[in-house]
């Protein structure tokens, strides 16, 4: 018996497997930007999210304590007299508040205290508080309804006059502002 070889049964041609090469490096040009700018949101949105977290920390402080803190410490007692609780501190208000370390130059997050309406600068009756984003905004972005532009801030005295203003004078791009 006699064998046969035959040509029908062969592989890719090296055309057809360049082909399908360029292919698949087209689809890969075009979806690693898109993964990029997820990953980017991503990261802005859990920054969001933490600075939430603080602001209904300060929140709860100043229900128990009577005004907002000074600075954001996790030692941070209530300040002046008559308040309601006076051995709370700003830690058990605020879970894992270590690892935001506001206004160092190795953080994203800011805190600015504010006297609003005030003659007293060591009442803080308001504040900035905010976050740099990676880039998914351009622009300060206030939210609330009580935000205003962070430049308005300057009219009022700051409580603490070690703490800065950095972050919300307009000139650090891509920060998200929460104004109370």
């Amino acid at each position: 018996m006699k064998k046969t070889f035959s040509f029908y049964h062969r592989g890719f041609t090296v055309l057809e497997f360049l082909i399908v090469l360029a292919i698949i490096i087209i689809l890969i040009a075009i979806i690693l930007p898109n993964l990029q700018t997820a990953r980017q949101h991503s990261s802005d949105e859990k920054l969001v999210a933490d600075l939430k977290v603080v602001a209904l920390g300060l929140e709860q402080y100043k229900i128990v304590c009577g005004d907002y803190p000074s600075q954001i410490d996790k030692n941070k007692g209530c300040n002046g007299e008559n308040r309601n609780l006076g051995s709370a501190n700003l830690g058990s208000f605020i879970p894992n508040i270590d690892k935001y370390k506001f206004n160092k130059t190795d953080s994203p997050y800011l805190y600015y205290p504010i006297a609003y309406n005030s003659n007293k600068t060591e009442e803080c009756t308001g504040y900035h508080l905010g976050v740099k984003l990676n880039g998914g905004v351009v622009g300060n972005v206030a939210t609330g309804d009580q935000s205003f532009n962070s430049t308005d801030s300057a009219t009022f005295p700051m409580c603490n006059e070690s703490s800065g203003a950095q972050g919300f004078d307009g000139t650090v791009p891509n920060v998200y502002d929460i104004a109370r």
